[in-house]
């Protein structure tokens, strides 16, 4: 998947540039898609799709959005593996750096459009990470509009890692 960065702010040109390939790693990829203009789809949810009255899918893929972004936050991998479907050596290993990388990190989601389709979900978001350069001390904003598969395992929603 491939990601295309929306806003990037920071002391020095070279770093947003190293802080965001550390996040799209870290992503195992992304989505590609403009951000929305400021005040389009301000709201956290946009259903997309024929039948926006799956609300039950609607507020479990939230619900997974969420704990995905409080473990990112939280920088715990395993509860971060808890929300995908499989978490690959590979994932962990880039999430790793990435929290290496990091300090004081906040995490926002917002944006989020979503499309359901039996056991499959197409989900994208705008991520927005806020911290500290661990190198250098310096505040760090990167902003990403990001596209994730969610697939339905024993009844719950799962991320799918590189999808």
């Amino acid at each position: 998947m491939l990601a295309r960065p929306t806003r990037i702010h920071a002391a020095t040109p070279r770093f947003p540039a190293e802080a965001l390939k550390l996040l799209l790693e870290a992503e195992g990829g992304g989505g590609t898609q403009p951000p929305p203009k400021p005040g389009a789809g301000s709201s956290l949810w946009r259903w997309v799709g024929p039948d926006p009255a799956l609300a039950d899918d609607r507020t479990d893929i939230l619900s997974v959005l969420e704990q995905y972004r409080r473990a990112t936050e939280a920088r715990e991998l395993a509860a971060l593996a808890k929300v995908y479907a499989e978490f690959t050596p590979e994932l962990q290993a880039a999430q790793q750096r990435y929290f290496e990388n990091v300090k004081d990190l906040k995490v926002a989601i917002e944006n989020v459009d979503a499309a359901v389709v039996g056991d499959e979900a197409v989900v994208s978001y705008t991520r927005t990470d806020d911290f500290a350069d661990t190198k250098t001390g310096r505040p760090m904003h990167v902003q990403v509009r990001l596209t994730k598969v969610l697939k339905r395992q024993d009844g719950s929603w799962k991320l799918i890692a590189g999808k």
